[in-house]
């Protein structure tokens, strides 16, 4: 869009902007990341594959162990071995759907703090202190259950029914490794 086309209240691409520029956040938190081990193609694939097998494999384990109805089976859940950079853009997205309620709510009580200059600044800073958090944790989680990934795969018009089962494979591998299992 052109800046002809644009108004106060649009940002470039005709939306309105918003407190956190959560495609930014999602891109700069993988650029920050660290990549992990390094492995070959193959040893990669295999330690995904096995990953796959081993959270498949878990379902009944968790169940058994904890008690817990919801663990019973998780047959709906997606299971993505991801890198830590697919860790963040996820986490973004997750929590881009679960704050938009309260924005939208924040933004209707104050209109006047939402013009196009406050948020477009305000947006941005926010999404590098979003990034530096999603930058740091992705480093960190092992795995993680999103339950809002219905929520999530709705904005992205794809068919995830139930929650996802996310785990960091260079987190996983790096912690192999350290504890020589």
């Amino acid at each position: 869009m052109s800046a002809a086309h644009r108004t106060p209240e649009t940002d470039a691409h005709g939306e309105a902007p918003g407190i956190v520029r959560w495609d930014l956040a999602a891109a700069a938190a993988a650029r920050i990341t660290p990549p992990g081990p390094k492995m070959s193609a193959r040893a990669m694939q295999a330690a995904v594959a096995s990953m796959r097998r081993h959270a498949e494999a878990s379902v009944d384990h968790v169940h058994r162990i904890t008690g817990l109805e919801a663990a019973r089976d998780l047959r709906d859940s997606t299971v993505l071995v991801v890198d830590r950079a697919g860790w963040s853009r996820a986490n973004a997205q997750t929590f881009q759907v679960l704050m938009e309620p309260a924005v939208e709510a924040l933004r209707r009580r104050r209109p006047e703090q939402f013009g196009a200059a406050a948020t477009a600044l305000g947006g941005t800073a926010t999404a590098m202190e979003m990034a530096a958090v999603l930058g740091f944790l992705s480093a960190k989680v092992l795995g993680q259950y999103d339950p809002y990934a219905g929520l999530v795969s709705a904005l992205a018009e794809q068919r995830h029914p139930g929650g996802r089962l996310m785990l960091v494979a260079p987190n996983i591998l790096t912690v192999e490794r350290e504890l020589n299992v």
